[in-house]
């Protein structure tokens, strides 16, 4: 699965004392190719953050956000003052504004740089999962460690994400 085919990668990168790296998946574009560069620096110069992701556009335009973690209190806040969605999602632009990123629960997965000491002291990806949800587990055991996840939504990649248009070939002889 998902998860353990990139803890092999990971913890071979770490056994040979490599300190940051990238995951993404093949169909990922880039406007841009400095997204490596940005993102890099941004691991070396915060060694708090355990995983960057960078802003995800679908090629019709629309954003893959970020994963929000609700806590109870947020949660009841949510149910008793809807409109309290409209001034978290406020808060966290001006953040962004502000700061040039925001700390975040998860992040679609599709596209991370990682600081390999802080995924070897995680555990890395739960290798229970073969597809799915190993974002917010990845995204709790930070919490939990007391490591970010940044979004960093100056730069941007797109993710090609069409089950449609992936063309399924039979024939493979």
């Amino acid at each position: 699965g998902y998860a353990k085919g990139n803890n092999i990668g990971l913890k071979y990168l770490s056994r040979n004392n490599y300190k940051y790296t990238f995951i993404l998946n093949p169909d990922i574009k880039f406007k841009n190719i400095n997204v490596f560069d940005v993102l890099f620096n941004y691991l070396m110069n915060h060694p708090e953050v355990g995983i960057i992701a960078p802003r995800i556009i679908l090629p019709n335009g629309e954003v893959q956000n970020p994963y929000r973690r609700d806590d109870v209190y947020s949660a009841f806040l949510n149910l008793s003052f809807p409109v309290s969605d409209i001034i978290i999602n406020l808060i966290k632009k001006i953040e962004i504004k502000l700061l040039g990123y925001v700390k975040v629960y998860s992040a679609i997965g599709c596209f991370y740089g990682l600081n390999l000491l802080i995924m070897d002291k995680i555990k890395y990806f739960d290798e229970v999962t073969f597809l799915y949800n190993e974002e917010q587990i990845i995204g709790e055991r930070l919490l939990k460690s007391g490591y970010k996840f940044v979004y960093l939504p100056r730069v941007n990649v797109i993710h090609n994400h069409d089950y449609n248009s992936t063309p399924i070939n039979y024939n493979l002889f």
